[in-house]
């Protein structure tokens, strides 16, 4: 299939969808997060994670591109176009983020064990240094006032988490 930019902000979308539904969900306790996700559950929703972790978190655009099986890799883009996507991929972290900090703080540490291969692990670990640490290399823009109001506060109560968990 040739790449195609709406493809992958469809699939980002109904990510962000997902992401917010177990968020709102999760949070309102209104399902225990191991009744979804847990082992026998079968859901590819941890699967997702782990690929946009691993293959778009940290990168631009072109490493969405790279997943295409398409002869015309190296696509030139629009200034708008990276926009738009590095603010679809951005507001993902951002979920991300929140959704394992709202787990380390509400579940118990079995559960947390069950999640480490997607979801707790060194790329999570990676790209929450590189959203404290330089958050534009990440594709946060950082002269957005709600971007530099709010990035802080979420990191940081994910860093929190992460201190009191094992």
């Amino acid at each position: 299939e040739p790449f195609s930019l709406q493809a992958v902000m469809r699939w980002m979308d109904m990510f962000l969808a997902a992401l917010d539904c177990y968020n709102t969900f999760f949070e309102l306790r209104m399902i225990k997060p191991h009744e979804i996700l847990g082992v026998k559950e079968g859901s590819s929703f941890l699967e997702a994670v782990q690929f946009f972790l691993e293959t778009i978190a940290l990168h631009d655009i072109h490493a969405a591109e790279q997943c295409f099986d398409c002869s015309s890799k190296g696509s030139m883009f629009s200034p708008q176009e990276r926009d738009v996507y590095n603010y679809s991929k951005c507001t993902i972290i951002v979920r991300i983020m929140e959704f394992v900090t709202m787990i380390l703080e509400t579940c118990q540490q079995d559960f947390w064990k069950l999640l480490e291969k997607e979801l707790l692990n060194a790329k999570l670990i990676e790209l929450l240094a590189m959203t404290v640490c330089d958050p534009s290399h990440v594709g946060f823009n950082t002269a957005d006032v709600q971007v530099m109001k709010n990035l802080p506060d979420i990191t940081v109560r994910l860093m929190k988490a992460l201190m009191k968990s094992p």
